[in-house]
């Protein structure tokens, strides 16, 4: 038997591991196409001559098969693995004073500077606003509105979390005297960090003040970060040394262990929003900007270091539009497909069949860049406008707050404001009266406008745990 094999070795292969089988029909029939009589392999088209020790030939078949699919699928997820890098989460935290009327600018900040998580407070929602109104598409929605009672106005919560992120309720952190909070749990990389949003207003009671103590210790237990508006104007953040343990608020964030973040005016002269973390390094980049829309409290944003997995190569998606067909059917001629579909195993002719097409896909179908999410009525007037009045303000802060220099800000926020509405209303009415003509633009856009979209999960046991 042995000397049978070493007459024939010239065009056999005596080989024990199916990788270095695979290896070698990778080589001569993917890469090369054109590849024949090599000194370790016989290959005439699809015929391939194989000694494998304990399996049939065509059992060697189904093993290569499987073994592909096996390598093709591991070579992927190494190749996905080198193109993801770790990046920080951007954030955003802005005090509203009414979410309801600053929609549109809300939405310019999430297509334009597209935050990971937004905390809102103030946002002056109530019940009978539905939810649909107010989301934001690519974001999952949480808010607490205010209970109607002897003050209807003002209060309420909200966070804007990106959809890829896996979030869930904290029904637990509760506290009837202090209704103005929410909190969930958002999985990163693995790791799980509690995030909440809370407003304590300025005539906070005793009561409620110890109810916002008790939640904050209670969220501290793990991984955490809090933004909100606390409302406590006799604290000077930026001068650490004139911070005791004699302001309740103090001690509380002492006891629990949590850094405070913001050492900028966030509303005149006092600094009212805070962002507190369980880990000193656990925010970056914190910056005190301009303020949001007409509110008269400056916007927040910073880096959370988290382990969120992006991908360095930006993401393509394939033009069929444009694919060349013509030269793609002269190449289908020239292939030999009765080599290449043998009618022996149904699985292995449709891999070589897949594998074909996938190629001439490669090389005819150009690509295209994804599409980003983007507000359909903003124009190059709008832009401008916008960074115009972000100019006036950083000049406004640069003169060391001169009036003015506020009155100038002003006159461009309100240039800004009514310049967005023009652009939005414009816009509108060209879809309308082009409905006829253009109605796929105008059925796009309206369902751009239907928000809410139907989200299941994640779901929860017994215990309170996540399903993964």
């Amino acid at each position: 038997m042995g000397n049978k094999k070493n007459t024939k070795q010239s065009s056999l292969i005596l080989i024990k591991n199916r990788f270095e089988i695979l290896d070698k029909l990778e080589e001569c029939e993917i890469e090369g196409h054109n590849a024949k009589n090599s000194k370790d392999l016989s290959v005439s088209g699809r015929e391939i001559s194989i000694v494998v020790k304990g399996n049939s030939v065509s059992e060697v078949r189904g093993d290569i098969n499987k073994a592909g699919k096996k390598k093709l699928i591991k070579n992927k997820k190494n190749k996905e693995l080198k193109n993801k890098e770790l990046d920080p989460l951007a954030c955003l935290y802005l005090n509203a004073r009414s979410i309801m009327n600053k929609l549109d600018e809300l939405e310019l900040y999430l297509t334009q500077e597209k935050p990971d998580i937004v905390g809102i407070t103030e946002t002056w929602t109530y019940e009978d606003i539905q939810e649909s109104e107010i989301c934001m598409e690519g974001y999952t929605l949480l808010r607490k509105d205010r209970v109607i009672g002897d003050k209807s106005r003002g209060g309420g919560v909200a966070l804007y979390i990106k959809n890829e992120f896996r979030v869930t309720t904290r029904d637990d952190l509760i506290e009837a005297n202090f209704p103005e909070s929410i909190w969930c749990n958002i999985e990163i990389g693995g790791e799980t960090t509690v995030v909440g949003v809370c407003y304590r207003p300025p005539s906070s009671s005793r009561a409620c003040d110890e109810a916002l103590y008790e939640l904050i210790t209670r969220a501290s237990r793990g991984k955490v970060l809090i933004m909100g508006d606390f409302n406590f104007p006799e604290l000077d953040w930026a001068k650490a040394e004139t911070l005791n343990d004699s302001h309740p608020f103090i001690d509380c964030v002492n006891d629990n262990f949590l850094f405070q973040g913001v050492t900028e005016c966030t509303r005149s002269s006092n600094i009212l929003d805070l962002i507190l973390t369980s880990e000193e390094n656990m925010i970056d980049n914190v910056t005190v900007g301009e303020p949001f829309g007409s509110s008269d409290h400056q916007i927040i944003r910073f880096d959370f270091i988290a382990c969120k997995e992006s991908s360095s190569v930006e993401a393509k998606m394939l033009d069929y539009f444009k694919a060349d067909y013509e030269q793609m059917r002269e190449d289908c001629k020239q292939i030999n497909w009765d080599c290449k579909v043998m009618g022996v195993d149904v699985e292995v002719d449709w891999n070589c069949f897949k594998l074909e097409v996938a190629n001439l896909r490669e090389q005819y179908v150009p690509y295209k860049k994804n599409r980003n999410n983007k507000c359909k009525w903003v124009n190059k007037t709008v832009i401008k406008c916008r960074r115009a009045k972000n100019k006036a303000w950083v000049k406004y802060t640069d003169s060391g707050r001169r009036p003015d220099m506020y009155d100038k800000y002003l006159l461009k926020l309100k240039k800004c404001a009514k310049i967005n509405k023009a652009a939005k209303r414009k816009f509108e009415q060209n879809l309308a009266k082009n409905v006829k003509d253009n109605s796929k633009s105008f059925f796009s856009y309206v369902r751009s406008k239907q928000r809410a979209k139907a989200k299941v999960g994640p779901l929860k046991d017994k215990g309170g745990k996540s399903n993964k």
